[in-house]
């Protein structure tokens, strides 16, 4: 059997869609404080709503939404990436989970949400 994850409440329907950033945070929150015993706070936001701020602090911001495919060249999906920085002109910096695919800046796209975590 394999180990819990933070993914276990959204593959087991507790929350609806693995593109959500409410999914993602309740997996993310339900797994550390309820599983762990960790004492944390994993919230979302709608659009880029406080990701600046999160990236002014230090702290890495999931984005969730319709962004540039990391694999082929014009198009777009849904997907999720972890933004951990600002560009000298203001976009996110990115990773987007594929090896040679961090420190990308996403200039294009739609962010529909995004997850904070925080350990206290």
């Amino acid at each position: 059997m394999a180990r819990p994850d933070f993914a276990d409440p959204i593959r087991d329907g507790r929350s609806e869609s693995v593109f959500s950033g409410l999914a993602v945070a309740d997996g993310m929150g339900y797994h550390a404080v309820v599983r762990l015993k960790i004492n944390a706070d994993a919230w979302y936001n709608l659009l880029s709503l406080n990701v600046d701020s999160a990236l002014k602090a230090g702290r890495p911001v999931i984005l969730f939404g319709s962004l540039p495919s990391a694999l082929a060249d014009g198009e777009k999906g849904n997907h999720a990436v972890v933004a951990y920085g600002k560009s000298e002109d203001g976009h996110n910096i990115v990773h987007y989970g594929y090896s040679g695919k961090s420190a990308l800046v996403l200039n294009s796209g739609t962010v529909a949400s995004n997850t904070h975590f925080l350990l206290k």
